[in-house]
């Protein structure tokens, strides 16, 4: 795509362009001037103390980046440290917040066979008074009571009987009426009949007076 119309040219300077300036100081520059430079000697790059200090100033920074990298390094091994803390914690809170619904649930079932014990015995002894007989009652009233709590609560989780619909309580034994109107009878009952039978010999072959 070309342009109408005459090219306005920018005017030339020293700074940005190159052929320019070369012309420019070839008609400022003589021979004269350019002599003394050439009696100059050029050094290595390595011995030029700008060199030094260019690489000093490379080394600290290198310095600083290898501090800076190592910093946090180590401050990423913290972090996952943590995190694996809190992974911990969270595990462990997660099992003992386990526990406790077991022994919640534990709790509750030994209460159900408590009452179902208490309805027992009441309907077989209407004449006890069971309304003071609790849960608290299995646990020992010490100042240990919170360390023993956990195996009281063991313990009588093992000593209860299961609950089943065929069980029979044991009914207390009575004593049968004893018959008073023939007293000798009860005696006779009561003794050894061998050794009346030995006492009736015993008396047939004394001798008489």
């Amino acid at each position: 795509m070309t342009s109408i119309g005459p090219v306005v040219k920018e005017p030339h300077r020293l700074l940005t362009h190159k052929d320019y300036t070369v012309e420019e100081i070839k008609s400022i520059l003589k021979l004269t001037d350019l002599e003394p430079c050439e009696q100059l000697g050029t050094e290595d790059l390595g011995v030029s103390p700008l060199f030094d200090l260019t690489r000093d100033r490379c080394v600290a920074k290198e310095g600083v980046i290898t501090r800076v990298r190592k910093h946090n390094k180590n401050l990423m091994d913290q972090q996952e440290q943590y995190k694996e803390a809190i992974r911990t914690l969270n595990g462990e809170l997660k099992e003992v917040g386990e526990r406790l619904e077991e022994a919640s649930r534990r709790e509750q079932a030994l209460q159900g066979e408590l009452t179902a014990l208490n309805q027992q015995v009441a309907s077989a002894h209407p004449d006890l008074d069971l309304s003071g007989i609790t849960m608290d009652d299995a646990v020992l009233a010490t100042p240990a009571r919170g360390a023993v709590a956990g195996e009281c609560d063991d313990s009588m989780e093992s000593d209860l009987p299961t609950r089943t619909d065929d069980v029979i309580l044991a009914q207390p034994a009575t004593t049968p009426p004893v018959d008073t109107s023939n007293p000798s009878l009860e005696i006779l009952e009561a003794e050894d009949p061998f050794a009346q039978g030995k006492d009736d010999e015993a008396l047939v072959d004394a001798p008489t007076a």
